[in-house]
């Protein structure tokens, strides 16, 4: 009889589906934790702590301001999760708004350290961007 022929036995089929199914597993779970080392790398702070509002506003040049005392209002109160009224806070400095503008508002830790924040009320400057 040939070397290359052996008969199968039950428990060598469950094995080799064991074995492919474990390697799924561990697919999945390389991936999951490549997206959770993802999320946490953009998650983190850019700026250390500041004194100031936890948030600012990013203008549509780039520069970035403090906010308005109704400003501060407005993102201090409770708002529903389905209210359409409550405000779009972004999650990074270079995130486009639904209405597909950079301006909006941010968490300043998350403002990159080469943007000044300038006073509430100031206008906006030459683009930062065009540099």
């Amino acid at each position: 009889m040939a070397v290359w022929f052996q008969r199968l036995q039950p428990n060598d089929v469950a094995c080799a589906n064991k074995e492919r199914h474990t390697s799924w597993i561990y697919g999945v779970a390389l991936l999951i934790i490549y997206w959770l080392g993802k999320w946490a790398f953009a998650a983190r702070p850019r700026r250390s702590r500041e004194t100031g509002f936890r948030f600012v506003y990013v203008e549509e040049d780039g520069s970035a301001r403090e906010l308005s005392a109704d400003e501060r209002a407005y993102l201090d109160e409770e708002f529903e999760p389905t209210d359409g009224g409550r405000p779009y806070i972004k999650f990074n400095y270079n995130e486009k708004t639904p209405t597909g503008s950079i301006g909006g508002f941010l968490w300043r830790r998350h403002l990159p350290r080469k943007i000044p924040v300038k006073p509430a009320g100031e206008e906006p400057t030459a683009s930062l961007q065009d540099t």
